[in-house]
C-alpha cells in the first residue's frame, strides 16, 4: 500500500484528533482545516490523494468545495462525512462526484477500509463501505 496525502475539512476538533491518529497510525500524511474556505486554500496550494469533507461547515459548505474539487482535482477521491442521513442528499453528492458518504459517528473500520482501498488502488466510484464496525468517537 502506498502512503496517502490526505486533507480533512471538518469543524469538529474531535474528528481532527481521531482521524489524525488513525491516518498517521496507518502511515499516511494528514492536513486538517476547520472550514470550507481554508480547505479551498489548501487545495489551491497542494495536491492530495484524498479529501475527507464535512458537508456542513462554516464559511463555505461541503457542496461548494466538492464542486471545486471535481473541477480542479479530478483524480482526488472525496469522501463526504456528515450527521445528515438523507438518501436524496447522499445520492446527489455521489452523483456530483463524491467517492463515498460516511455518516457520523464515523466507525474506525469504515475509515480503515476506505483508506486501504484507496492506498491499494482497489477502488471503485462508490467507496462507501458495506461493513459495520466499531465506533470511532468522532
Amino acid at each position: 500500500m502506498r502512503e496517502l496525502r490526505i486533507l480533512l475539512a471538518d469543524d469538529d476538533p474531535a474528528v481532527h484528533v481521531s482521524l489524525q491518529h488513525l491516518a498517521r497510525g496507518l502511515g499516511h500524511q494528514l492536513d486538517a482545516v476547520e472550514d470550507g474556505k481554508a480547505c479551498l486554500s489548501k487545495l489551491k496550494q497542494h495536491v492530495y490523494d484524498l479529501l475527507f469533507l464535512d458537508l456542513i461547515m462554516p464559511v463555505v459548505d461541503g457542496t461548494q468545495v466538492l464542486a471545486y474539487a471535481r473541477e480542479n482535482h479530478p483524480a482526488m477521491r472525496v469522501v463526504m462525512i456528515s450527521t445528515l442521513d438523507e438518501p436524496l442528499t447522499i445520492d446527489s453528492l455521489l452523483k456530483s462526484g463524491a467517492s463515498a458518504y460516511l455518516i457520523k459517528p464515523l466507525r474506525e473500520s469504515m475509515l480503515t477500509e476506505v483508506l486501504s482501498r484507496i492506498a491499494s488502488g482497489t477502488i471503485s466510484q462508490d467507496l462507501t463501505p458495506k461493513t459495520a464496525g466499531s465506533s470511532l468517537d468522532i
